[in-house]
């Protein structure tokens, strides 16, 4: 995971937004976006090089600060994006005791 930020948009967002950038090596994150996701009630995904491995999986931080190993169930079968499918592998953190929540509260 990258350091958290306080602007709106992380750069590299934006960056890859725009096609400016093919690959991005280091992630900064908005606090704002995953914010702003948790308001909508939206988990927010995000990779954790020390907890997930694999490709196909990734950590779910959820808006109660929860957190769980989820994996990608049928990316070849969707057409949109909000047809992606997570299947849950195992809970990682209890509600409040997220990494990401945590670093939020800071």
């Amino acid at each position: 995971m990258g350091k958290l930020t306080d602007n709106e948009f992380s750069k590299s967002f934006l960056s890859r937004m725009q096609n400016r950038q093919g690959q991005v090596n280091h992630m900064d994150i908005s606090k704002q976006e995953i914010q702003r996701c948790w308001q909508r009630q939206i988990p927010y995904l995000y990779k954790d090089n020390q907890r997930i491995r694999k490709d196909n999986r990734f950590i779910r931080a959820n808006a109660d600060g929860s957190e769980d190993v989820v994996e990608l169930a049928n990316l070849e079968r969707a057409l949109y994006s909000q047809d992606i499918k997570f299947k849950k592998i195992r809970a990682s953190r209890p509600a409040g005791e997220g990494v990401l929540f945590q670093q939020i509260k800071k």
